[in-house]
């Protein structure tokens, strides 16, 4: 029963929670987190590092160089705190930054769309085992086999575009 009684719900709670029931509202909430890292360490230390991806509530993050790392190390616990006041519960339980440094983002002239891999190059891309155990862990709660699918394989395109687009500095 919804709450005013009509016995309908709305669009967005039925949404939520479907999102709970297939277990996928905890990596919803934690992508949210991860999107608000410019807005939570600012512009500056924003330039020099990026989220690259979640593991078991870790936040892994690259950063420019081993000073970058170091220095946002030591702002790690406001960093989880504010991450997950944003995402609206506890889903960041740790942040571990490295210094490998950070791709060149790609140029384009003004109004130019940035290139895109061909299916070709997409397919070529190899992930690693745990990026593919990420992947199963989110589709893991889907009962219905074709949604599974679907959330697989676009989760998985994420992660290979996501390499392709460090390879391509």
């Amino acid at each position: 029963m919804s709450k005013d009684g009509s016995g309908f719900h709305g669009v967005g709670q039925i949404l939520k929670d479907t999102l709970k029931h297939r277990r996928l509202d905890k990596r919803i909430q934690q992508e949210l987190a991860a999107g608000s890292w410019a807005d939570v360490v600012g512009a500056k230390a924003a330039s020099a590092s990026r989220p690259e991806m979640i593991r078991d509530g870790t936040l892994l993050v690259a950063c420019k160089n081993a000073s970058w790392a170091q220095e946002l190390t030591l702002l790690k616990e406001r960093i989880v705190q504010e991450l997950n006041k944003r995402a609206g519960s506890k889903v960041i339980t740790d942040v571990r930054f490295f210094g490998s440094g950070l791709p060149k983002a790609v140029q384009t002239p003004a109004g130019e769309e940035p290139e895109q891999p061909s299916p070709k190059e997409i397919h070529d891309v190899t992930l690693e085992a745990a990026e593919l155990c990420t992947v199963e862990e989110a589709v893991k709660g889907i009962e219905d086999p074709k949604l599974a699918d679907k959330v697989r394989g676009a989760l998985t395109s994420r992660l290979k575009l996501e390499h392709w687009r460090r390879r391509r500095g």
